[in-house]
């Protein structure tokens, strides 16, 4: 039918018992980049992937989700994305990121202007400063769960709605294989150091999504070594560019079949596979020159709040109320090992990394 055409495919449908519909695709939408001359806003808490096989837009949710995987081979365009993903939600007042650059370059120095907090280049090769970063987190995470009927009214942030105040915070850890690659640390202090990061990682993951912290998990290695399965399990958003073998798009997507004919082996530069709720599509991503990138970006950073601060203050309030109403105060207790900054102290009793059951 297509030849008869002169089109490119010809799809059937049967909306309702004896009506079909033709879908003529003279063009593959797929087939040719995307320029933007800026990022996309992203809508509600849909984080825009480009645009599927039928020219049309499509996004993944990161709403009341605690990971997101990204996977594929350098040049694939995963890189691209993700600037192009954070990007999308840089102008909203109640999220806020923490950015890890896992190779120790300075590959999301575009994105730096918004981030809170940056780990680059020598500074992210050091994995104490890394631990003490997610394990602010874990921090945010701990205080905020522990207080959340005080804080804002309800035990899951994205019921109550996240504010500048209890925003959401986003921490991406690009080439995480760095981190949570055992075979990346040569020595015995770095393995017990990473195992760590692993641990605090697992836990935001697992416990994260009611206090609003999201994780992205980004590599250009994805193997069972680099997202552990049980990780990537709770990552409800997944997104594989492309890949070389079976085992990697696997190791991102989750079941993965070669006979599907929706595929990240060997796919273009651009053209990425998603997992969205059990439902596997092929996009294309637009892409944003990093100097649009930038200046989107620089206008917006004067929107960047350090979470704990923020955490601080809101306790300090509620304290403050609760003692004027006399009613029971919420649990506060803030100290600081860096006496620049106001946060609230880690668990008492839980060593670096351990996890709270």
């Amino acid at each position: 039918m297509s030849s008869a055409l002169r089109v490119r495919e010809v799809t059937v449908a049967e909306p309702r018992a004896g009506v079909f519909e033709l879908a003529l695709r003279v063009r593959d939408p797929l087939s040719a980049p995307i320029l933007l001359t800026a990022p996309q806003i992203a809508r509600d808490w849909d984080i825009p992937l480009g645009v599927d096989e039928h020219g049309g837009a499509v996004a993944g949710s990161c709403r009341n989700v605690s990971g997101v995987v990204v996977g594929g081979v350098p040049g694939g365009g995963k890189s691209a994305w993700l600037a192009f993903a954070l990007g999308s939600l840089a102008h909203r007042e109640d999220v806020q990121w923490l950015l890890i650059d896992g190779k120790q370059g300075y590959d999301l120095d575009g994105l730096a202007a918004r981030a809170y907090r940056y780990v680059s280049g020598d500074e992210a090769g050091d994995l104490e400063v890394v631990r003490d970063s997610l394990q602010d987190i874990q921090t945010l995470m701990r205080e905020r769960l522990r207080n959340a009927p005080e804080l804002y009214g309800h035990a899951n942030l994205w019921s109550a709605g996240p504010s500048r105040l209890h925003p959401v915070v986003v921490v991406v850890i690009d080439e995480c294989q760095a981190y949570l690659d055992a075979r990346s640390h040569p020595t015995k202090d770095a393995k017990a150091v990473g195992a760590e990061i692993d641990s605090l990682v697992r836990d935001l993951v697992k416990r994260g999504r009611s206090a609003g912290i999201v994780v992205v998990l980004s590599t250009q290695r994805p193997t069972a070594d680099s997202i552990p399965t049980s990780t990537r399990d709770n990552c409800a958003l997944r997104v594989c560019f492309s890949v070389r073998t079976r085992e990697a798009a696997t190791s991102v997507l989750g079941e993965f079949s070669t006979e599907s004919e929706i595929s990240p082996i060997g796919a273009p530069t651009g053209v990425g596979v998603s997992s969205i709720d059990g439902e596997q599509i092929r996009f294309r991503s637009p892409f944003v020159p990093d100097n649009m990138l930038r200046q989107h970006i620089q206008a917006l950073r004067g929107l960047v709040a350090n979470p704990l601060e923020l955490l601080a203050d809101a306790l300090m309030e509620s304290v403050r109320r609760d003692a004027e109403s006399g009613a029971d105060s919420c649990s506060l207790d803030i100290q600081c090992s860096d006496a620049s900054r106001r946060m609230p102290a880690r668990e008492p009793g839980l060593e670096r990394g351990d996890s709270a059951s």
